[in-house]
């Protein structure tokens, strides 16, 4: 699965925690989903190479073909 960083509004990381997708990632580059773990009210994205952070799943779009 891959997934498209499009939101850099840090508002979902104030709320639900994890790690600010801002200092990590790079706005509109496609990156390779290692896996997800999907909660009652959010989606918590690991992505490869980042080992130890997570992601909530708002600030992404799915690009899988």
């Amino acid at each position: 699965m891959s997934v498209k960083y499009v939101d850099d509004n840090n508002d979902a990381v104030k709320y639900f925690g994890g790690s600010d997708p801002s200092d990590h990632l790079e706005l509109g580059k496609v990156y390779e989903v290692e896996r997800e773990s999907v909660h009652s009210w959010h989606t918590r994205v690991y992505l490869k190479g980042y080992s130890g952070e997570w992601f909530n799943s708002v600030h992404f779009l799915d690009v899988t073909d």
